[in-house]
This record gives structure tokens, C-alpha cells and sequence, in this order.
């Protein structure tokens, strides 16, 4: 027999006739193809190209000027505040004209916050000034409904305020007095996240030099018949100006991979093969078990080992591509349906259908390399088989290699060092070290399996029958046993090693959680004065409080120092305690972590009863209160104020005023909101201009006086913000993520045993039916089969809990170690403060240990069948 082609032509006889046994291997292989192939036109459909990128936020346009807070501009003197930026608009679509030619389309887009209106009260709102008739516009928008904005009158919303209203075809009222027309409902080209309306220039932003009335100013231009001078944009860039053009932007957006990211990607694919390798391997062993006499038959006719190796190689090649081609098939066909529906429920824009082929073709290959790994192990020990003992009716397995648990022990010890390795590795590559580790540990146990069968046999010596019987005949099929046993391993592990990290990760989170407010307590931060003009600070913070107060007549306002003293662009803060600096971590509205008090009942941070008296008589002799988790034991501070020097054209700055005064450190249990509490005499020494910070609500609020609160707070500020202290609270993806890993875990686990299970029955028959034949009671046979799935799902599941419990806490490691750092007296610089977190799930683990192996094994007994033909053997 030459050639691989009658070899084919014999497997696809094989398959046809036992199309049980088939239908279970072509499932394990479609399968895994199919989700893998529909995630992946998913994925490739989800993401959006460099060009497609551009297209949705630039448009037409060949060239991009951008000027504003989010990109910044130095016009020789300062930083461009949001007023300034306005100023510049005309000067720059002027050199963006000249820089793309005279014939070039140009056009600008104001983007900026306004207060509207709706249904449910205020709400704050992205304003979008542009003409979206312009042919550069085309693509940054999707029109729904209605039409575009004609006059300045009128304005589009997107669906998010359409739904809050008001929406189309009523009126937009604006909070400075003006109203406009809503003639229409628009998305962004990119998503439908945020609320967002879109006018004519001097549509919704009545006055663009109103303090954080526009934040950015773009200029859109796209050239003409001539070539884009790219001197005029060199010179904007000179001046800090962010001036790009496509070919340029395209460049930077370009689409690569990490060395990271490809090695996550390898760790996926090697742990996928390895999963589906042992799933499917027990129905090739049996599928070559039932095929033994073909097999020495042909080994009696002259066939080589090679020879029979292939044969059974060859059913493998023939399910693999079948599995392959139909599940590719299904998957891009699943992923085009899937697209619309998935689309509804996100806010970011999909691009156009896309398949990556080259991706689909990797697919295809992974599920023939799957086929044919998951048939070496059978097709070796079939070439191997006693062909005479075989003739004759008995089994002719060959004795097991001696090598496998020195194998095992190599990879064990492999996949330990690996884990040790990503255990001294940084977040974001030690966890990949620890994968390929708990792979590498999970192929070792697989290769120790028979040793651990043997182990197991012996302690099972005095179980009942069923047991000892389960037991025994995994040992003594091991080529169907040890892959069904490892596939419930490797299962368990990743659910058992993905549980612990999860759950550190979420228990790390709850400890170093730091309250900003005592429990049910609010807090109304004000904002600061950088963005604001001469009186419109003051004049906003008292609308704010007023508005608090006409909900909250309780809420008391609290004191701290200005950004700025009016006569610099700013004033920093800074804080000797004992000659040596501090800082420390605060939460608090106050500007550098500063408080100033009439009085120690003013304070925001609570004080120890012990410490009330000291306090008071420090402030009032003109000292500090210095709080911190970690402060200083001296009881001097001296604080400097500097201010920015606007005579140095490096922006540098000078010292102010300097203050040596009596302090007293206090050692709080949490995060303080100030770090340095003064008086008002040592604010009027250090020149420090005080002003309201915020307010505290020192009481329960409710969650429907906290949305109240935060109405009216967004009715009268585009920048003061509501929050009240509710705790910890866990990230709601916490017990998805938990149930998804308990329901994929549980589904592979059943899977796999009952695949390993049904396989081992049919493979048992003739043993089955000698029990029937000498007496057995039906419910013997059922005993059996419990034995079968108990002993398959039990030890996996057992030894799954172990394997995957070494990665699991390695990963703890590189995700919880938080390490801080402070510099100071007490604390040396670099020295970390708080270890890494351990939180095990334990009731995953049982879940997942127990009772699925449990319940498997029930099952398996409610639904076995009882009572077998009797079957002649000679054995």
C-alpha cells in the first residue's frame, strides 16, 4: 500500500460507519473553530482602520490645525487659556489657507460646554460649532432623523439628548436665555456616547470668550490643485501648535502588535490547542481501539508502523478538515449576524463588515493541527500494538513509557519556574509568563497522569466495586482516560487560576479603598479659578451654594487658599515639617491640600477628641495642623508660598512669603482631605487669598437628595461636582465575570466527562455485559457508570484545583502588589507600604471541585442504561 490516498479513503469508510463516535470528534473540533472564527469577524468588524479613523473625525480634510486646552498653544508669552483660543481662529484658518493654496476648502470647529434644559431637570452638554454642510464634514456625522442646521437658529442633538429632550422638532433652551430649533438627530461618526448637539457658528455658544465656553478650536482644510506647503505648518508647530496632515496621521495611527501582545496571543492559541488536543483525544483512542483488528490486519499484510500510524492519522486529517472548512464556514457567517445585535448595545461605531483571511485560514489550521495532535498519542500506541494477540481477540496495548513521568517532572519543574519568573515580573507581562507557566504545568500532569492513575488504584484498594472498577479500567485504558482526565484538568485550573486573580484583584480594590467623606456624608466640590475671569469665580461659587442650600440648609461651607492671588498666573504651596518636606495623599476640595479655619469646629477632617484641645491652641497661636497617615513627629512647619514669576520667560518662579510656625501632627486612619489645616491670621501672613472650596453635608444624604443635589448643582456650574460616600462599592463586571467562569467551567467539565464517560461505557460493553451475565443487578451497571464519570470528573477536578491554584496566586503578584511610596522622616524613600492581596473563592472552588463532579456523576446514573446485550469475548 503506497500513498497517503487509500489511507483517506479507509478513514472515511471508518467515519461513515460509526457515526456516533464521529459526530462526538467533528463537534469537538467544529466547535472551537466556529467561536474562534465568529469572534475574530467580530473583532476584525469592530475595529475601525487608521483611515476609516480619520475619515470619521477629520472628514474630507487633508490637514488638521488644532489649538485649545486638549492641545495647547504658546503664542510667546502663555499657555493660551479658553478665552485666547477664540482670538487666534481667524489668524490660523489664514496660514492654513496659505499652507494648502487659495483654491483649498477650509472650514473650523468650535467644540466647547453648554447647560441646557430637559425633561429631567439640567444637564451639561458637548457643543459642537461647525457647518455640517461642508464637504469636509462628510463622514464625522450620521444623520438619523430631520435635516441639518440652516441657520444659526437651529441645532441638531444626538439620540442620548433626544431621549432626555428635548428632541426633534421641539426647542433646545439653552441656560444663558437663548433658545434653538431642533430640526434634526445626529450621532458622531465615531459613537454614540455622551450628550451632544451640533450647531452653526454662533448657534449654541452665545459667547465663545465666556470662561469655559470653548475648549478647542480646529481648522479643516483640504487642498486644492496645488501641494501643501509644509514650511507654513512648520512654522504653527514652532508655536506649539498641533498642525497635521493625513499622510502624517495615518502614519501615527498605524496598526501594530507588541511583543506582548503577541505572546498573549500565542498563550491563547497553545492553551486552546492543548484544551481541545485532550477533549478530543479519548474518541481517537477509542476510534483506534475499534479499528485494532483493521490496524493488524494491515500490520500482518506487510503495512509498516508508519503505515498504521498514518491510518489512524489519516481519520484525524479527514475530521480535522472537515471540522475546519464547516466550522470557518458557520463562524463568519455567525459573526454576520452577530454584528447588528452586538452593535445595538455598544456606543462605539463598527466599521464594514470585514473577514480577516488570513486570521480564518490560521483558524483552519489550528482546528487540522488540533485533529491531528489529538491522534498522535492513539496512532503511536496502535503502531505499537502485539498484532498476534490482537488476531486472536485479545487486547494487544503496549506497556506505557517509561519515559512520561520523567517528562511530567521536566515540565512541572519548567512551568514552576516560569510561574516564579512572572511572579518577579511587571503587571502587564508577569501574568504572561505565569499562562505559559501554567500551561507548561498542566502538560506536566497530563504526562504524570498514568503514574497518579497507578497511585490512586492502590489507595482504592478496599472502595467498593464500582470505584475500584472505574479506577481500574481508566488504568488500564489509559490512552481514552488520561486525555478525558486532563481536559477536566486543564478546565479547572483556568477557571480555578482566573477565580483567584479576579477575586484578589476585586479584594485588593476593597483594601485600599480610601473614603473621602465619613460614610453617607456629601460633599460638593467647587472648582478652581484657572479657568475662570475677573468676578466670575466668586459670583459662580455663591450660585452654587445657594443652590445647595435651598436643598441642604445644613451643608456648610469649607475654606482654602486660591489657585491664584489675582496678581500671578498661579501660587504653589509647599510644607517643611521638622526641616524636612511633606506630602501626603489627601481627597479633598481644597486647593493643595490646604484648609483655613476660624476655628477647629471648621475643620473637615475629624479630630480625635484627645487632640481638640491642642488643636485649638495651635491655631491659636498662629500654627498648623498637619495631617497625614504618615506624619512627621516634629512639631515645627514652615510654609512657603511661590508664585509664577510672569518676568521669566522660562515661567519659573519666586518665593512669596515664608512662615515658621508652631504645628501639630496628627496620624489619621485614612486619607485626610487636607494635609495642612491654618488659621485665618496665617493665611493673611503667607498673602494667601482665601475662598470658598466646597461644602460638607455632615449627615446621610439619600440617593434622591443626592440626585437633587447634583440637578441643581449642574443647573447653576459647568464645573462644581456632587459626591457622597457610599463605601467600596465592587465593579459590577465582578459577578459576571465570576458566573461566566463558573457556567464555562462547568459546561466544559460536563463536556468532557460525559464525552470520556460515553466512550469508556461503549469501549466497557463487553465487561458490562459479563456483570449482567453473572448476576449483577441492573443498578450494578448504573454504579459503574457513576464510578466512570466520578472517577474521570472527581480527579480532574481535584487535580485541576491544585494546578490552577499555582498561577492563581502567583498572578495575585504582579495584579494586587500596589506598592507606595513616601518620602519623609519616618518613612525612608522607596519603602512599600502595603503588600499584595490573596482572596481565595472558595465557593467557586467548591462549585466547581465538588459539585459539578457530583452532580455529573448523578446524572450519568439517572440516564445510563441498565441492562446490556451479552457480548462474547476472549480476553
Amino acid at each position: 500500500m503506497t500513498g497517503f490516498t487509500p489511507l483517506l479513503r479507509l478513514a472515511w469508510r471508518d467515519l461513515w460507519r460509526n457515526k456516533g463516535r464521529t459526530t462526538v470528534v467533528f463537534l469537538m473540533i467544529l466547535l472551537p473553530v466556529l467561536g474562534v472564527s465568529a469572534a475574530s469577524t467580530v473583532i476584525a468588524t469592530a475595529g475601525v482602520s487608521p483611515a476609516l479613523s480619520i475619515d470619521r473625525e477629520w472628514g474630507t480634510a487633508d490637514v488638521r490645525v488644532a489649538v485649545g486646552n486638549t492641545y495647547g498653544y504658546d503664542d510667546g508669552d502663555s499657555t493660551v487659556t479658553a478665552p485666547k483660543v477664540v482670538d487666534v481662529v481667524d489668524t490660523l484658518q489664514a496660514t492654513v489657507q496659505a499652507a494648502v493654496g487659495p483654491d483649498a476648502l477650509t472650514a473650523r470647529r468650535l467644540l466647547g460646554n453648554v447647560r441646557v434644559t430637559t425633561d429631567d431637570g439640567a444637564a451639561r452638554v458637548d457643543a459642537v460649532e461647525t457647518d455640517l454642510r461642508s464637504p469636509l464634514a462628510t463622514g464625522t456625522y450620521r444623520l438619523i432623523d430631520g435635516r441639518l442646521p440652516r441657520v444659526a437658529t437651529e441645532v441638531v442633538v444626538n439620540g442620548h439628548l433626544a431621549d432626555a429632550g428635548p428632541g426633534l422638532g421641539e426647542k433646545l433652551a439653552v441656560r444663558d436665555g437663548h433658545t434653538l430649533d431642533v430640526v434634526g438627530v445626529v450621532e458622531d461618526g465615531s459613537s454614540k456616547s455622551g450628550v451632544r448637539a451640533w450647531s452653526l457658528p454662533g448657534g449654541l455658544i452665545a459667547d465663545p470668550h465666556a470662561a469655559g465656553a470653548v475648549h478647542d478650536v480646529f481648522v479643516f482644510a483640504r487642498a486644492g490643485s496645488g501641494e501643501i506647503a509644509n514650511e507654513r505648518l512648520d512654522g504653527l508647530r514652532a508655536r506649539d501648535i498641533a498642525a497635521d496632515t493625513r499622510q502624517e496621521q495615518l502614519w501615527a495611527d498605524r496598526m501594530y502588535i507588541s511583543a506582548s501582545d503577541f505572546a498573549v496571543v500565542v498563550l491563547i492559541v497553545v492553551m486552546a490547542i492543548t484544551e481541545v488536543v485532550l477533549l478530543a483525544g479519548p474518541a481517537f483512542a477509542v476510534s483506534a481501539r475499534r479499528r485494532q483488528r483493521e490496524l493488524a490486519l494491515v500490520a500482518a499484510s506487510g503495512g509498516t508502523p508508519r503505515q498504521v500510524r498514518s491510518a489512524v492519522l489519516a481519520t484525524a486529517v479527514v475530521i480535522g478538515v472537515l471540522g475546519a472548512l464547516i466550522g470557518v464556514g458557520l463562524g463568519i457567517a455567525a459573526g454576520w449576524a452577530a454584528v447588528p445585535i452586538i452593535q445595538a448595545r455598544v456606543d462605539e461605531y463598527f466599521g464594514d463588515f470585514h473577514v480577516i483571511w488570513w486570521q480564518v485560514a490560521g483558524v483552519a489550521v489550528f482546528g487540522l493541527v488540533s485533529a491531528v495532535l489529538a491522534a498522535l498519542v492513539p496512532a503511536w500506541i496502535a503502531s505499537r500494538q502485539d498484532v498476534v494477540r490482537v488476531l486472536t481477540g485479545r487486547r494487544g496495548d503496549p506497556a506505557p513509557a517509561r519515559f512520561s513521568p520523567l517528562l511530567g517532572i521536566v515540565l512541572g519543574a519548567l512551568g514552576v519556574l516560569l510561574t516564579a519568573v512572572g511572579v518577579e515580573g511587571d503587571t502587564g507581562t508577569g501574568e504572561i509568563w505565569i499562562g505559559f507557566g501554567a500551561v507548561s504545568t498542566v502538560l506536566g500532569a497530563v504526562a504524570l497522569m498514568p503514574l497518579l492513575l497507578r497511585i490512586v488504584a492502590r489507595l482504592t484498594g478496599r472502595a467498593p466495586l464500582v470505584v475500584r472498577y472505574a479506577v481500574r479500567d481508566g488504568l488500564r485504558h489509559r490512552t481514552r482516560t488520561v486525555p478525558a482526565i486532563g481536559a477536566v484538568m486543564a478546565t479547572v485550573a483556568g477557571v480555578v487560576a482566573l477565580g483567584i486573580a479576579n477575586s484578589s484583584d476585586q479584594a485588593a480594590g476593597e483594601k485600599e479603598y480610601q473614603t473621602q467623606a465619613p460614610m453617607g456624608h456629601g460633599v460638593v466640590y467647587l472648582f478652581s479659578d484657572m479657568s475662570y475671569g475677573p468676578g466670575e469665580a466668586a459670583a459662580s461659587r455663591e450660585d452654587v451654594i445657594a443652590a445647595v442650600t435651598s436643598i441642604a440648609p445644613d451643608a456648610r461651607v469649607v475654606r482654602g487658599p486660591a489657585e491664584s492671588d489675582g496678581t500671578a498666573p498661579y501660587q504653589d504651596i509647599t510644607m517643611k515639617v521638622g526641616g524636612s518636606d511633606y506630602w501626603g495623599e489627601s481627597h479633598g476640595p481644597f486647593s493643595q491640600a490646604v484648609q483655613v479655619v476660624s476655628s477647629v469646629d471648621e475643620m473637615y477632617d475629624e479630630l480625635p477628641a484627645s487632640s481638640r484641645t491642642a488643636a485649638a491652641k495651635v491655631l491659636a497661636r498662629g500654627g498648623a495642623i498637619v495631617l497625614g497617615q504618615h506624619v512627621p513627629s516634629a512639631h515645627t512647619a514652615t510654609v512657603t508660598v511661590h508664585v509664577g514669576d510672569q518676568d521669566d520667560p522660562e515661567g519659573g518662579a519666586r518665593a512669596k512669603a515664608r512662615v515658621t510656625m508652631p504645628a501639630l501632627p496628627v496620624t489619621t486612619s485614612a486619607y485626610p482631605a487636607a494635609n495642612l489645616v491654618i488659621g485665618d491670621r496665617t493665611a493673611a501672613k503667607l498673602g494667601l487669598k482665601v475662598v470658598p472650596a466646597g461644602m460638607v453635608i455632615a449627615r446621610d444624604v439619600s440617593r434622591a437628595e443626592e440626585k437633587s443635589l447634583d440637578a441643581a448643582v449642574t443647573d447653576v456650574s459647568e464645573s462644581a461636582s456632587v459626591y457622597v460616600e457610599r463605601g467600596w462599592q465592587p465593579d459590577p463586571s465582578y459577578a459576571i465575570v465570576m458566573m461566566v467562569l463558573t457556567a464555562v467551567g462547568a459546561l466544559l467539565m460536563v463536556g468532557g466527562t460525559l464525552t470520556a464517560t460515553v466512550l469508556a461505557l461503549a469501549d466497557a460493553g463487553p465487561d458490562l455485559a459479563t456483570l449482567s451475565a453473572v448476576g449483577a443487578a441492573p443498578r450494578t451497571s448504573r454504579a459503574v457508570a457513576m464510578g466512570i464519570a466520578f472517577v474521570i470528573g472527581g480527579i480532574g477536578a481535584v487535580l485541576g484545583v491544585i494546578v490552577g491554584a499555582v498561577p492563581g496566586i502567583a498572578a495575585t503578584w504582579p495584579l494586587t502588589d500596589h506598592d507606595f511610596y513616601y518620602e519623609g522622616v519616618t518613612y525612608q524613600p522607596g519603602q512599600a507600604l502595603n503588600a499584595h492581596t490573596i482572596d481565595i473563592p472558595w465557593l467557586l472552588l467548591a462549585e466547581i471541585a465538588v459539585g459539578v463532579p457530583v452532580l455529573l456523576a448523578l446524572a450519568v446514573g439517572l440516564f445510563a442504561r441498565s441492562r446490556l446485550p451479552l457480548v462474547a469475548r476472549i480476553d
